[in-house]
């Protein structure tokens, strides 16, 4: 057998182990090379790299602060807490009302003027006629642009009419009449209108006033009620404030801004308990909506709750499904009080008062949200707008009920689609006409 021999590898000279020890550590230096400076050139290379990420990073974050401030307006705190009305909107801010883009319109910019109200800067001239109009998001109209608002529609109408009258958007997002009130007692004074309405959405606006637990009802009599901050809601709120009231470079990056709102979103998510969630208005959810109601009135009436914590509204179930219940009773009782004291607060500055009654498209809209209704046999359509019209009368108010106005075939055309409940600009023009019709005749008389 002939044995293989094995080739051993040739020893590598010093010199050469030398020269790869040093290639090993990265440096390309190697022997015979007159360049005494070539081994710094990686590290040339990696500082070189280094700068132009950092280049490229600043380039890129600035070009996302260009384009923030191009496509998304920077959003101020808008909303502060309040001892007096639970939250107010700050003057001379603005914030940006978002839609799902499935609803059918985009948010608009939302600007406040000195006075915290929606619209360009008043003429408070005195002896100039004046219309103040409160109410919640119907009338704050965050979802249409300030041209299509009601408000903006109706002074519109107006003065078609030959009348030089001076409307105000006296709104706040998510107001109760209640929180109206306290409102118009404050404001008054300074605006000094010559006809004041009160906008009542009936389709959660009875259930504001028992989660705003402004007042109460004592033998038949309201009282003011000392109501508390839930910890969540002030710890939340102050919060923000904190992270909105810096006046630095980064406070004022509309990035910065952007990010901080996505984040106190999130946390304003996460904070909510499943029942302080929106409830969507579906066939199977109609009895997890009355027990939520019956629950707000066990806790605040029943049990004494005073913790107030700022959560969706929901439809006011009870009052609609079961008006003759203990929490549909309260809170009809408790509505007839808060409007009464608005009523008498402006009898007193000879101030006349008018309520527009503005229906849910759950009941004004058939087949609205796809509810089964028939297995409650004390429902009426216009059972929530009924009871507001009652007190209009009995308490010799001028209204109007878009009820009647809404109701028909064209009722869908009115409102956004479900579950959006809000009025859209075909419902506000059309209010804001047959509102001028109304407030025509009562400038007349004044």
């Amino acid at each position: 057998m002939q044995r293989v021999s094995r080739s051993q590898p040739e020893p590598t000279p010093p010199s050469d182990r030398r020269g790869n020890a040093v290639v090993s550590l990265g440096l390309c230096w190697t022997p015979g090379r007159s360049d005494a400076f070539s081994w710094r050139r990686p590290v040339n290379d990696r500082l070189k790299t280094l700068l132009l990420l950092i280049l490229s990073s600043g380039l890129a974050l600035v070009a996302a602060e260009v384009a923030v401030r191009l496509l998304v307006p920077v959003d101020h705190n808008a909303y502060v807490l309040d001892e007096r009305v639970i939250y107010r909107f700050a003057p001379n801010t603005w914030t940006r009302f978002r839609r799902e883009r499935t609803i059918g319109e985009d948010g608009f910019l939302i600007e406040s003027n000195s006075l915290g109200y929606r619209g360009p800067e008043p003429d408070l001239t005195p002896g100039r006629k004046r219309i103040a109009v409160y109410g919640d998001s119907f009338i704050h109209a965050g979802f249409s642009p300030l041209d299509e608002t009601f408000v903006q529609r109706l002074a519109d109408a107006l003065r078609s009419r030959g009348r030089d009258v001076q409307v105000l958007n006296a709104r706040t997002n998510g107001y109760g009449p209640d929180q109206a009130s306290r409102r118009i007692e404050e404001e008054l004074e300074r605006i000094r209108p010559d006809l004041l309405v009160l906008a009542i959405y009936a389709g959660n606006d009875f259930g504001d006033l028992l989660r705003n637990k402004i007042y109460r009802l004592e033998v038949g009599t309201l009282v003011e009620n000392d109501f508390v901050f839930h910890h969540k809601t002030r710890e939340l709120f102050e919060a923000k404030a904190r992270l909105f009231s810096g006046d630095g470079l980064l406070d004022r990056s509309a990035l910065v801004r952007t990010l901080r709102r996505l984040y106190f979103s999130w946390r304003e998510a996460r904070a909510r308990t499943p029942e302080d969630r929106p409830e969507q208005l579906e066939s199977d959810a109609l009895q997890r909506q009355l027990n939520a109601r019956r629950r707000e009135y066990r806790r605040y009436i029943v049990q004494g709750d005073n913790r107030v914590k700022i959560t969706p509204d929901s439809y006011d179930a009870d009052v609609a499904l079961e008006p003759g219940s203990d929490s549909a009773r309260y809170r009809i009782g408790l509505m007839e009080a808060v409007v009464e004291r608005v009523r008498d607060h402006l009898a007193e500055h000879d101030v006349s008062l008018a309520l527009l009654i503005i229906p849910a498209p759950t009941d004004v809209c058939d087949g609205h949200a796809g509810l089964d209704l028939a297995s409650f046999p004390d429902y009426s359509p216009s059972g929530s707008s009924d009871v507001l019209v009652y007190f209009a009368r009995s308490q010799g108010i001028p209204y109007l009920d878009l009820f009647p106005v809404f109701r028909g075939p064209e009722c869908r055309t009115h409102y956004f689609r479900h579950p959006d409940n809000h009025w859209n600009g075909s419902g506000q023009a059309l209010a804001a006409e047959r509102m001028a019709d109304l407030l025509d005749g009562l400038l007349v008389v004044r």
